[in-house]
């Protein structure tokens, strides 16, 4: 994790009174999904450090039994979202395994497995 951009990013945040935070990740077939959570304390450094969970079957990436997932923002990809309503701060995510090593997913559709 980079400080420094954590920090700018949580400036950003009580700057511009950012409501949602917004995670997207690309689907095998190379379609944009995302999950937004609402803002709260310390929020991206809970999502850095835990990521957040998501079903991999919904998005075809594992079949249900073994589909648990976790999506990490890559800081770095943060934009503010202008298209919506409550001001959103966007990541493209990281997309890891639920192993205790937390693996990256070798085929997260951003290049990072």
């Amino acid at each position: 994790m980079d400080s420094r951009q954590l920090q700018v990013c949580n400036s950003v945040i009580k700057k511009k009174k950012i409501e949602m935070i917004d995670l997207k990740c690309i689907d095998l077939t190379g379609y944009l999904h995302h999950i937004s959570l609402p803002v709260f304390p310390n929020i991206l450094t809970k999502l850095v450090t835990e990521g957040v969970g998501f079903d991999g079957s919904s998005y075809g990436f594992r079949k249900v039994e073994n589909s648990d997932m976790i999506l990490v923002p890559d800081l770095s990809s943060a934009v503010i979202d202008p298209f919506r309503t409550a001001p959103t701060l966007s990541f493209y995510a990281n997309i890891l395994l639920t192993d205790h090593i937390r693996t990256p997913f070798s085929q997260d559709g951003r290049g990072h497995g």
